[in-house]
């Protein structure tokens, strides 16, 4: 009898989960225009990207949440090849973020001092 139960929520938790992974949201179709795009620091190629969708006029501004303190906003230009244009109008540099969770407050911060409505 025990065992018939621990099957059932077994397989309960099972179906769960694939309902789970088959739910979850797909990448957008197309180019979809944002006020702003976010890149998280800890990837390769996320900050490239990101400007990619700034050059492409998909989004109006970018943060780059969980920059190292020690990266002055020249190295960042020069590294990126990011005008300094680009740099004074739309690219916003975050210090404040070391973890997940600090991501999201410096974001939350960031869009709401900024008046984002689509990221």
């Amino acid at each position: 009898m025990i065992r018939r139960v621990l099957s059932l929520l077994f397989l309960a938790w099972a179906i769960g989960f694939l309902w789970f992974v088959v739910a979850l949201p797909k990448p957008a179709e197309g180019e979809v225009k944002t006020d702003a795009v976010i890149v998280v620091t800890g990837g390769p190629g996320r900050i490239a990207r990101g400007l990619a969708v700034l050059d492409r006029g998909l989004a109006k501004k970018m943060l780059v949440s969980g920059v190292d303190p020690e990266v002055r906003p020249q190295e960042f230009a020069a590294q990126f090849r990011v005008s300094p244009r680009t740099m004074a109008c739309c690219v916003t540099l975050g210090f404040a973020a070391v973890d997940t969770r600090s991501n999201a407050a410096e974001t939350a911060k960031w869009v709401a001092q900024n008046e984002v409505r689509s990221l």
